[in-house]
C-alpha cells in the first residue's frame, strides 16, 4: 500500500509537470541521486547477501558431524549519493555525519542464525542461514544520525570436498549457493520544510522535515573455493574466494507530512491523485557479477569455535567483516 501510494504520486507529480508546464524542481534535482544510489548499491547487495557461514573449516565431515551458532557482521555500501542527496535537501548535519563514511562506506549491519549438517556418501555438508531484523532499528553503535535499518537475509550452501586435509596438506572445498537480502534504510534529515513541486501560479507541494526512504532487494547465486588448515588443533586459518551473480532492484524516495500552500490548492484533485504523507519513489533493477575474497581464522575450543573473518569486495572496494561462535561436532 505505502509502495503503490508512492508511485501513485510519482506519476502525478508528471502529470501536473505536463498539465501546467510547472517544474518538479525537488524531482529533476534529487533523481539523479536516488538512481545514483540503486547503481552503487546494487553491486554491493551480492556482496552483502554473502555474510555469515563464513566458517573456518573448509568441510567439516559427513554425518553424524555438524555445527550450529550465531554471527554477527557489516559491509559497507557507498554513501557518494545519499551525502549528494542530503547537501541537496539543505540537511547539512547529515551530510557532515556522512563524510566520514565516504572512503569506507555506511556500514549495514548483520545479525544471523547458522546450522551445517555433513553429507551422506560423498563428502559434502550443507550450511543453512537466517538473519532479519523484523521492523526499523536504530543502531548507534553503526549508523549515524538517528538512522535506522530493517533486513532480511536468508540463504544455503553446499560444499563439496576437493582435497582432504593432511599433514602437510590443507583441505580444499568448491561451494555453491543460494542467497535473498532484502532490506531498507531510513534516514530523517531535520532540514524543515521542503518545496517538491511548483507551478506557474505560484502554488507549491511542500514536504515538512522529510525522510529519506531506501530499499533494495537481491537474490544471488554465489560460488567459492576455500582452503583451511588446522594448526595445533587450536587455530584454523582459512582464504577464499568468491563469484555472486545477483539480480538486484534499490531505489528510495522522501516520506513526509505534506502541505499544498497557494491558489492551486483548491484544484489538487486534477494534479494529484491518491496524495498521502508519502512522496515519489525512484528504483532500478540491474544484474551483476560481483567478485570476492574473504579469509580468517578459528580459535577451537574443544567442541566451542569462534570465527572471525574479513570480507573484500573487489567490484567496489568496499569491506565486510563477520565474528560468529558455535558448536560443532
Amino acid at each position: 500500500m505505502r509502495r503503490a501510494a508512492a508511485i501513485a504520486l510519482f506519476v502525478g507529480l508528471i502529470a501536473a509537470s505536463a498539465a501546467s508546464a510547472g517544474p518538479l524542481s525537488l524531482y529533476s534535482t534529487v533523481k539523479g541521486d536516488f538512481e545514483g544510489f540503486a547503481g552503487d548499491v546494487s553491486k554491493s547487495l551480492p556482496f552483502a547477501s554473502t555474510m555469515g557461514l563464513n566458517w573456518s573449516s573448509a568441510y567439516i565431515g559427513k554425518l553424524p558431524n555438524f555445527g550450529v551458532g550465531l554471527s554477527a557482521g557489516i559491509a559497507m555500501v557507498p554513501t557518494t549519493s545519499i551525502a549528494a542527496l542530503a547537501s541537496q535537501l539543505g540537511a547539512t548535519s547529515l551530510a557532515s555525519d556522512l563524510e566520514r563514511y565516504q572512503h569506507l562506506g555506511l556500514p549495514l549491519p548483520a545479525a544471523l542464525a547458522e546450522l551445517r549438517v555433513g553429507g551422506l556418501v560423498l563428502p559434502f555438508d550443507l550450511g543453512f542461514k537466517v538473519g532479519f531484523i523484523p521492523g526499523a532499528a536504530k543502531l548507534s553503535a553503526f549508523l549515524p544520525h538517528g538512522m535506522s535499518v530493517s533486513y532480511l537475509l536468508v540463504g544455503v550452501e553446499a560444499r563439496y570436498q576437493l582435497v582432504n586435509e593432511g599433514f602437510w596438506i590443507p583441505q580444499v572445498s568448491v561451494g555453491l549457493g543460494y542467497n535473498h537480502y532484502q532490506g531498507g534504510l531510513v534516514i530523517p534529515t531535520g532540514s524543515g520544510s521542503v518545496t517538491v513541486a511548483s507551478l506557474p501560479d505560484g502554488s507549491s507541494l511542500v514536504f515538512t522535515d522529510p525522510d529519506i526512504n531506501f530499499n533494495w532487494s537481491s537474490n544471488s547465486v554465489d560460488a567459492t573455493i576455500e582452503v583451511s588448515k588446522t594448526l595445533f588443533y587450536l587455530l584454523t586459518p582459512y582464504l577464499g574466494a568468491g563469484l555472486s551473480l545477483g539480480w538486484s532492484s534499490a531505489g528510495g524516495g522522501l516520506s513526509s507530512p505534506v502541505s499544498w500552500n497557494g491558489p492551486g490548492a483548491a484544484q489538487i484533485d486534477q494534479y494529484f491523485t491518491n496524495l498521502t504523507n508519502n512522496a515519489f519513489t525512484i528504483s532500478a533493477a540491474s544484474t551483476n557479477l560481483v567478485p570476492r575474497l574473504y579469509g580468517g581464522f578459528s580459535v577451537n575450543l574443544f567442541v566451542v569455535r569462534v570465527d572471525l573473518t574479513g570480507m573484500y569486495n573487489l567490484s567496489d572496494g568496499l569491506l565486510g567483516a563477520t565474528l560468529g561462535t558455535r558448536l560443532q561436532l
